[in-house]
Order: structure tokens, then C-alpha cells, then sequence
């Protein structure tokens, strides 16, 4: 409220467009007018801006867990935390998007993401199980673009996306074996005996076609 009362025009409007969006914001205040002494000893009025970063809305963190909770089945949710929970995970959707010198309200990849694999989901005419199957893909192979940066000599973006969920899948079919077939099958990851030329395919261009219609949104002032 303080921030509001020093400049009401500027972000008072991000505030009520935050609460209606529940996203997280940056916002700079921009502040002029200050007294200056020039080398002659007088006086002049010189612009200073004066920039003020608040984050109004859900911490990246937060919304991670949010997207967890939105599963309706227990095993899901532990595999797509335990794929959260990773150092690598965890800085690619705690980035964001946005241009801080145009005073963009910026987007957290988690939010992008969400966006996307709730496309995958809803526009699904699969079943239930498959539709979390397609949510959870959509965050994983979403996380494919920014995993160049972890590459070792020797490696490709396949092998270390299979390294962030080898073990996981593997607890979650000790949990529920069809789930698990589900997710491999949505990820380009299944067994012999899981590939058709039918039901993967389809799979598959959900998760592509959601991830492909999300984009950032910035909304500049």
C-alpha cells in the first residue's frame, strides 16, 4: 500500500491487474525532480530516476507447489515434486521472462509452464489418467530449451532430460505402473511394447502443440 500512496497512478492499476491475474510482478516506480549543485555553486533541478522493485503475487516456490496439488492422483504428485525438487529444475522455473529496462511486468517459467500443460490437459479427449500424463509431461519437455547450459562433453539435452526423470519414473511405476507408462509414452520415452502408431503419436502432438502456443506475456508501461 505504501508503494501505491508514493506513485497511485503507476502501480496501483499493476496491483489490481496482479490480484486479478494471480501472477508475480516486478514493478519500478520511476521517481524525478532532484536538486543538484552544479560546479558553479548554484542550483538546478536534475531528473533522478529512483527505481523501487516490489514482487506482488505467489513466490515462484509457491506456485510449483500449487501445480503439484492441482493432480488429482498421490503418485503424480510425489513424481512431478521429486522432479521439481531438483537444482536444475528449480532454477529454470524460478527464471523469468521479461525486459526489466522497458519495466515489464515479468512472468515466471513455472507460469508459463502451468499454462501450457493445462492446455495439454483440457484439450485432451483422452481420459482422466491420461490427461495428468499430458500435465505432466508439458513441464517436463518445457524445461528441454533451457537444459543446453547443463550439457558435458559428450552428452545430448535427451540424455540429461533422461537423467532428471530416470528415477522417478521408475518410483512412480513401482506406485502405479500405468501412470508411469503414460508419462514415457507423452515424453517420447516408451518401452517396445508401449509404441503404437495411434495412441503415442497423439500424446506426443498434445504436449508439442501446448508448449508451442505458450508464449510470454509482458505488459509494459
Amino acid at each position: 500500500s505504501g508503494l501505491a500512496e508514493l506513485c497511485p497512478k503507476t502501480v496501483q492499476p499493476l496491483i489490481q491487474a496482479n490480484n486479478t491475474m494471480n501472477t508475480s510482478t516486478l514493478v519500478r516506480a520511476h521517481s524525478t525532480h532532484a536538486n543538484a549543485t552544479t560546479s558553479t555553486g548554484t542550483h538546478a533541478n536534475k531528473d533522478r530516476a529512483a527505481f523501487i522493485e516490489v514482487t506482488v503475487g505467489p513466490a515462484p516456490q509457491q506456485l510449483m507447489r500449487n501445480a503439484v496439488s492441482a493432480l488429482s492422483a498421490a503418485p503424480m504428485r510425489s513424481f512431478l515434486a521429486d522432479f521439481f525438487d531438483q537444482p536444475e529444475v528449480q532454477a529454470i522455473l524460478t527464471s523469468s521472462e521479461g525486459d526489466l529496462d522497458r519495466s515489464a511486468l515479468r512472468r515466471y517459467t513455472i507460469q508459463i509452464l502451468r499454462s501450457a500443460a493445462e492446455t495439454a490437459a483440457y484439450s485432451s479427449s483422452f481420459g482422466a489418467a491420461e490427461r495428468e500424463a499430458l500435465y505432466v509431461a508439458t513441464f517436463i519437455e518445457g524445461c528441454r530449451p533451457y537444459l543446453a547450459s547443463y550439457l558435458v562433453p559428450g552428452s545430448t539435452v535427451d540424455d540429461v532430460l533422461y537423467t532428471l526423470v530416470h528415477e522417478g519414473l521408475s518410483r512412480l511405476g513401482r506406485q502405479d505402473e500405468r501412470l508411469a507408462s503414460l508419462v514415457r509414452m507423452c515424453l517420447g520415452l516408451g518401452l517396445p511394447d508401449e509404441i503404437d502408431d495411434f495412441y503415442v503419436p497423439r500424446l506426443r502432438l498434445g504436449v508439442q502443440r501446448a508448449l508451442k502456443r505458450a508464449q510470454p506475456v509482458s505488459f509494459c508501461i
